[in-house]
Formats: structure tokens, C-alpha cells, sequence
């Protein structure tokens, strides 16, 4: 059973947002203006120095042995006032300029010698790290660094020429346990799951969420089902839980009273199966749908004929098919479709084997696919989503 949040939660959910943000020690922080400017992290195991050379001419350009990450659109705090300072004529004569900025905990480590720019009003201008100080917010490192002015760019590609990585900054992540800054590469797979995930999300609830009975339902040859596997797995997983956005996410419950025999076999079930990313225990070919009497429960409030399922290997002249046709069998042998019709399929076998790389190939033929209110979309849709889900945090909270 579904339920979307109510107006008393969203006030209860955003007032404790609230106090837990007055008590973060990232506050002082997060509640000023950053200036985001593009650092470039001196790379200490790309930079190649000759350590019996007293000097090194050049710490930019073609001729430097200088490495960086670049990170673009990093918050540096404490350095408003900076770009009263920027003008031609001011910088373009006095290269003496200095100032000191926070780099707030969990997000990088600066060394002396990093750079940073700043764009102001078209012009390019390179600061250099001359020091930094560290100290601890409950034990969480942040930095205060010193830097001066350096040059002016004609083009950033001055300092591009030199970098090793390329990273991009979440900035609603900063003060989270997901990370903050991701390489470039990851930022645009993530935006690309993102987008996905959301069409799915939406498209899943659209077709098989009813809002009357608030239950996900599927109907097939007459016979209406609650799959209460995936309702559990939905609830475990949190597949319908949308981050920051209350109104829209569906808060399900399980309609029927717990007993140990379902949990039993949710264990035989895919759902288990991908959570615990095991198919020993996997069975379930074909379902068999089961009244449900139970006079609690929204289908009897309404005086509709629901059932729910149990997962069977047995076809009957009683049972019905969810899976593409040995589907169940051939996740236990570990046996892909060999054609380019199930994507979908040979997907989850490979998660479930622990060999999946989600590419963009993989996810463009994912978002090709037309999913319509269908046994395919009922089945597999929030398949799909756990699995991207998954990856997403991998990648998030991965070092």
C-alpha cells in the first residue's frame, strides 16, 4: 500500500532538514556565497621534476613539468571582496596581490603551488597557492589558503595543456556522505542515469500505481494482481523514494499481514537475488495468483478481487508468466540472450554475475526501449532502476 506524503510530513521532514543543518558543522560555510572558481590540484604523481635542478623556469605552459586536476566549478569561501580587486589596470601593474580563502572539509587537499582562476567580466585571471593551514571541524580537515596573483590568461588553454584529470563539483553533495567531486567522465554517466531513471520512475508509477487503492497493481487475462514481492523489494530498495522532493515520492507499506512463509520465499525470489546479488537461492519461473480475503486490506474496502502471487517453476494450466520466456533458468547457468532483443535481460544477468559495466552503450539501448503498460514494464522496470540506482551510489560513494 502506497501513500503519498502528506502535508504534516513535509513540514515535519523540512523542519528537521532544518535543525540538522543549524547543528552541521559545515553551516558557517554553506550559508555564505562561495566563489566558484576552477582550481587546478597539483598532481604529485603525474608532475615529473629532475629534483638535481635547483630551479624550475616554469610553472605553467608548454615547458612546465607541472600536472594538475582540474576541478571545475569548485566553491572557495571567504574571497567576495576579490573581484573589486580585478581590473586591468590594478593587476596589470601590481603583481603583489594576495588573499586568503576556506576550503571546506571533504571536499579536496590543496598543496602549496595549485592554481585557480577566477573569470571576471571575460578576462581570465591565474591565482597561485602560496600556504595553507589547516584545521579540524569535529575532526574533518578544512583549509586556509594563501595565494597571490599570478597572471593573466589569454586563454585557459595555458594551464589546460598541463592537466591530467578533469573533475567536476556536485555541490548539493558537499556536507553529504556522497561525494562531491566526481571525474568528468563519471559527472556525465551520472547525468545520464539521472535523466534514465527519472522517465522510468515516472513512467512506472503512471502505469501501474493506483492512486484509489494506492498500491502497485498489474492486471493480466482479467486477473489483478499485488505482487507483494516487489512490493517488499520496492520498500527495501527505496525505489520510489525521490531525494528532496516530498510531494512526489510514494511511501509503500505492505497491505497483508507479515508471516514467515512469504519471507521464505522472497528469499527463492529475483528481487532477493539482486539485493543480495546471489542467485543460489533463485528460483520462481511462473506465478500463481492467490485471492486475497483479508478484509484490512484496500481490495476488500472497495469489494475488488485481488491476488496475490507466489513464484512457482511449474507451468499450470493455473499459473501465469511475468519473465520472458526462461528468463529464471537462464540466470541460474549464467546464459545471456545471444541476439540484441533483451538488453534488459542480459543486464541483470551480468549485474548478478558481478561483471556489468554500465557504458553509455548499455544505457543508450536501455533508454531507446518504448516501455508501455505492459507485463515487460510491470516486471521490469523497477529491475532496471535498482540497478542503475546501485551504480549511481557506487559511483558516489566510491573513493
Amino acid at each position: 500500500m502506497g501513500k503519498l506524503i502528506n502535508e504534516e510530513e513535509f513540514l515535519k521532514s523540512n523542519i528537521d532538514q532544518q535543525i540538522e543543518r543549524a547543528a552541521s558543522e559545515y553551516t558557517r560555510f554553506l550559508d555564505s556565497t562561495p566563489t566558484f572558481v576552477t582550481y587546478y590540484q597539483r598532481n604529485t604523481v603525474n608532475s615529473i621534476y629532475d629534483k638535481g635542478l635547483e630551479n624550475v623556469e616554469k610553472e605553467v605552459g608548454k615547458d612546465s613539468p607541472n600536472m594538475f586536476n582540474k576541478i571545475e566549478n569548485f566553491p572557495l569561501y571567504g574571497i567576495q571582496d576579490i573581484s573589486l580587486s580585478l581590473s586591468r589596470e590594478d593587476l596589470g601593474m601590481d603583481t603583489s596581490y594576495t588573499g586568503e580563502g576556506v576550503i571546506i572539509p571533504n571536499t579536496i587537499k590543496p598543496y602549496p603551488e595549485d592554481f585557480f582562476t577566477i573569470d571576471y567580466i571575460g578576462e581570465i585571471y591565474l591565482f597561485k597557492v602560496t600556504g595553507i593551514n589547516n584545521d579540524a571541524i569535529k575532526s574533518k580537515p578544512f583549509y586556509k589558503v594563501e595565494f597571490s596573483f599570478f597572471k593573466k590568461l589569454n586563454d585557459a588553454r595555458e594551464v589546460d595543456n598541463q592537466v591530467s584529470d578533469e573533475y567536476t563539483v556536485i555541490f548539493n553533495n558537499i556536507g553529504t556522505e556522497d561525494r562531491s567531486i566526481l571525474k568528468r567522465s563519471d559527472f556525465f554517466v551520472l547525468d545520464y542515469i539521472d535523466r534514465i531513471y527519472e522517465g522510468l520512475y515516472k513512467s512506472f508509477l503512471r502505469y501501474f500505481f493506483d492512486k484509489k487503492l494506492n498500491v502497485i497493481t498489474f492486471e493480466i487475462d482479467g486477473i489483478k494482481l499485488y505482487n507483494r514481492h516487489l512490493n517488499k523489494f520496492i520498500m527495501d530498495t527505496q525505489l520510489l523514494k525521490k531525494d528532496m522532493e516530498y510531494m512526489d515520492s510514494i511511501y509503500l507499506v505492505d497491505v497483508l499481514q507479515d508471516d514467515i512463509t512469504f519471507y521464505e520465499m522472497y528469499r527463492k525470489s529475483i528481487y532477493f537475488a539482486l539485493q543480495k546479488c546471489d542467485v543460489s537461492e533463485l528460483e520462481g519461473e511462473f506465478v500463481y495468483p492467490m485471492p486475497i480475503n483479508d478484509i484490512h486490506t484496500p481490495f476488500a474496502h472497495y469489494s475488488i478481487k485481488y491476488n496475490t502471487v507466489n513464484f512457482v517453476n511449474d507451468n499450470t494450466d493455473q499459473t501465469l508468466e511475468l519473465f520472458t520466456q526462461g528468463f529464471i533458468g537462464r540466470i541460474k547457468i549464467d546464459q545471456i540472450f545471444r541476439d540484441d532483443n533483451h538488453p534488459v535481460e542480459n543486464m541483470i544477468i551480468d549485474y548478478l554475475y558481478n561483471r556489468l559495466d554500465l557504458t553509455e552503450d548499455i544505457m543508450k539501448k536501455i533508454n531507446d526501449i518504448s516501455f508501455y503498460p505492459d507485463k515487460f514494464s510491470f516486471i521490469f522496470i523497477p529491475l532496471i532502476m535498482f540497478i542503475f540506482k546501485d551504480f549511481r551510489n557506487k559511483l558516489l560513494r566510491t573513493n
